[in-house]
């Protein structure tokens, strides 16, 4: 009953005091993953999380003799880093599979068309005999038609969710022969197989670039971190010896600052390898800076626990 209780405080608290814009922002991006929760209670979870994170590493730090504000620092942001991570992963993932089953959704759109049905119908009849996330995004464009909108603008809200140049561009072209009167089986199977060629030749390239991929993340995630906590772990031992050590303080610091540039500038090399655009990379610093951290300090306990000093 208090857990009860506590929740409801918790909740109230959100909802009254964050932003209510963020809190849509988080609760888009909830049901684009494909999970279906509350936005308060994503909210919840992180800071609980982060509560408890920082209560355990804070304990780890002070067994370890590790440096406590860095590792509190890095226990305050790691949580809402990786659930956001995660799922900005899933709605990457979800959004992927939409593009891949767009091409065989259009052939069967252009079926029913040739069939002699309208376009709303033939959408509709897609829908009722498919499953996945874009018959999900068609049913919700199909809602909001019902509601009042325009057919152009409830399918030009699809490729703004999904953030697809390729649906736009598909979207685009429907609705401009629909306007003109144009023959639209014919342009929807031609859109179809531009895109099956358009996500093949996609796949190719990045099957050729995963090798150079894989170096980078080995050289970021374990390389990197492993040799500057080696580093660390020396230069502890100098100072448990009793020896004078003007590194003592600077080492630290300056090993995590190199780890999170470091890691941030090979996110953003992931990002241009991969798609061309360096802003694609961002999503990659969530997970490359706080692996790497995490090896970091890591392979600290590890190498003090084996020397023992």
């Amino acid at each position: 009953m208090m857990y009860e209780n506590i929740l409801k405080e918790l909740k109230y608290y959100i909802n009254n005091k964050v932003p209510e814009n963020y809190i849509e922002t988080i609760q888009e991006i909830i049901i684009q993953s494909g999970h279906y929760m509350k936005a308060d209670e994503l909210i919840i979870i992180v800071l609980l999380s982060t509560i408890l994170l920082t209560l355990i590493t804070s304990i780890f730090a002070i067994d370890y003799n590790i440096n406590l504000i860095a590792m509190i620092l890095f226990t305050l942001i790691c949580p809402s880093l990786i659930i956001g991570t995660y799922f900005l992963y899933k709605k990457e993932k979800r959004n992927n599979k939409i593009e891949q089953e767009t091409p065989d959704f259009l052939r069967q759109l252009a079926s029913l068309i040739n069939a002699g049905l309208g376009i709303e119908t033939a959408l509709n009849e897609v829908v009722k005999h498919t499953k996945g996330p874009l018959s999900t995004e068609i049913k919700r464009a199909l809602i909001s038609i019902k509601f009042g909108n325009s057919f152009e603008q409830s399918l030009n809200d699809i490729a703004k969710r999904v953030d697809s140049k390729n649906l736009k561009r598909i979207f685009m072209i429907i609705n401009k022969s629909r306007d003109s009167g144009g023959n639209l089986t014919n342009i929807l199977e031609q859109l179809s197989e531009d895109l099956k060629q358009s996500l093949m030749l996609k796949q190719e390239r990045r099957a050729s670039v995963m090798m150079s991929i894989m170096f980078l993340i080995i050289a970021s995630i374990i390389a990197a971190p492993f040799a500057l906590g080696m580093i660390q772990t020396y230069s502890n031992f100098i100072g448990s010896n009793g020896r004078i050590n003007p590194l003592a303080d600077i080492v630290p610091i300056s090993s995590i600052g190199y780890i999170i540039i470091h890691s941030i500038l090979v996110s953003i090399l992931i990002g241009i390898v991969l798609s061309g655009k360096a802003k694609n990379g961002i999503k990659y610093i969530f997970v490359i800076v706080p692996s790497s951290l995490l090896v970091y300090f890591g392979s600290n306990i590890i190498f003090q626990g084996l020397f023992q000093f």
